[in-house]
């Protein structure tokens, strides 16, 4: 072997080895912000998950009065047909 085969050798070795260190460098960066993206958009839904929680809750609370409220207006009505009836019988 000559002199111009080991240099060139020995330089597509250290080629290979910057090549191989650079990948794992950049491959540990984008763990790392592929981590860091992942956990903030976990944390976005966790926090629209909360909130949809408080909103089915009013929505329930909401319903419920609206329930409350049909009944109301139902004896409501009751009352002024037996009012109107009576109404009717003093005339």
């Amino acid at each position: 072997m000559n002199w111009m085969s080991i240099v060139g050798l020995i330089c597509i070795l250290i080629g290979t080895a910057f090549s191989f260190f650079g990948t794992m460098k950049s491959t540990e960066q984008s763990k790392k912000e592929l981590t860091t993206t992942i956990n903030e958009k976990n944390d976005k839904i966790d926090t629209i998950n909360q909130n949809n929680t408080v909103l089915i809750d009013q929505n329930t609370i909401l319903l419920e009065s609206n329930n409350d409220i049909t009944i109301t207006n139902k004896d409501l009505l009751s009352q002024n047909k037996e009012m109107l009836d009576k109404i009717t019988v003093y005339q």
